[in-house]
């Protein structure tokens, strides 16, 4: 069988279950002398400089690995530097990098990683030719931890951002173009049809084209790196959407309805509350869907007007590039999947309004 080019394998205890991860002694020594002296203070020499530099190296000095992943970036790292490292050893004492002390590890280290190289390439290689692979759950796991030391957030507080800014977002754009559509539809406003114009226009406007001047803007109120900041931003390019896909359900609600609440002695605010709006839901269930669609997928601002606290998901996705060990595919593939499980449970929730929704207006009364 050929071999899929597109084929990811997992990642997972048994995903290389017949390979010996169990460091050589040399290694294990070095690493005991390296988290000795990271003890005592001697970064310099030994090149700890960082929580996970130390939680790699014990596990080395207990004899054991951090992970599969973790040892893949030690790969990685010694294939670009293999030939630096056999021909000038005291290249190996200079450095601060952990990989730097373990090159320490004089030739049974390097032959380790060789092996373990190979062995584990083979093993993709074997995974390839086959679409069977053991399942895992460990890219899952790993979205539950910041992608770098710096950052404090994971995916889940990237993917809970993206369902508050999402749905409040959508909510008021929904809410405000129902009401918008409702007075022009009902009522004869002058230059209705310029002003309906207008607010079209709005989106034949490039968002980034504006995004310095929001900045700018924003800075003056305290807005960038906030929920509420792209809330807003969102409303407002989601709106002009709302008010035009709302007037078209609305003009096809009969007026006779309406008309006949009023002379039954409903206000025009009730006649739009109790006849109004349940008539237009249908509309409104389509609208929150575009909606939502166009604020979940928005990735400049997210990206401009934000440093952490209110990143979206498809900012989170740029991160995941330029490590030493390439894209992580698998915890690409679950974080595709996380983020587009709610949007599918939101289309379920509204799918009985959708399809009267699409229908709404072809048989005329």
């Amino acid at each position: 069988m050929a071999a899929n080019p597109n084929f990811v394998p997992a990642v997972g205890s048994s995903r290389y279950r017949n390979i010996d991860f169990t460091p050589p002694v040399d290694v294990i020594a070095n690493a005991m002398d390296a988290l000795d002296a990271w003890e005592n203070d001697d970064l310099f020499d030994r090149g700890l400089q960082s929580e996970t530099d130390v939680a790699r190296c014990r596990a080395f000095a207990e004899g054991r690995i951090l992970s599969q992943e973790d040892l893949r970036v030690s790969l990685a790292w010694f294939r670009n530097n293999e030939s630096t490292i056999r021909n000038n050893p005291s290249w190996e004492t200079d450095g601060r990098n952990w990989q730097n002390w373990m090159g320490r590890g004089g030739e049974a280290g390097l032959e380790w990683l060789i092996r373990v190289d190979r062995e584990m390439t083979a093993q993709d290689n074997e995974w390839k030719q086959s679409v069977f692979f053991p399942p895992t759950i460990s890219s899952y796991a790993k979205l539950a931890t910041p992608v770098v030391e710096t950052d404090e957030n994971s995916y889940y507080d990237y993917l809970l951002n993206s369902l508050l800014i999402g749905l409040f977002s959508t909510l008021v754009a929904v809410l405000l173009g129902t009401s918008t559509a409702y007075g022009f539809s009902r009522f004869k406003i002058p230059g209705g049809k310029d002003w309906l114009f207008f607010i079209l226009s709005t989106r034949f406007l490039p968002p980034l084209a504006v995004v310095v001047p929001i900045l700018l803007m924003y800075r003056q109120f305290d807005l960038p790196d906030t929920h509420l900041g792209l809330i807003i931003l969102y409303t407002a390019f989601n709106l002009s959407l709302a008010v035009w896909l709302m007037k078209g359900f609305i003009d096809d609600i009969p007026r006779s309805y309406e008309e006949a609440a009023l002379v039954d002695g409903y206000s025009r605010i009730a006649a739009f509350r109790k006849i109004i709006l349940p008539q237009a839901m249908t509309g409104m269930a389509v609208t929150a869907v575009f909606c939502l669609i166009s604020a979940w997928n928005e990735y400049g601002f997210a990206m401009i007007l934000n440093g952490h606290g209110a990143k979206t998901v498809p900012v989170f996705f740029l991160g995941l590039q330029g490590g030493v060990e390439g894209i992580p595919w698998n915890t690409v593939s679950a974080g595709s999947l996380m983020f587009v499980v709610p949007m599918v449970v939101f289309t379920i929730i509204v799918r009985r309004h959708l399809l009267r929704g699409v229908t709404f207006g072809t048989v005329k009364q």
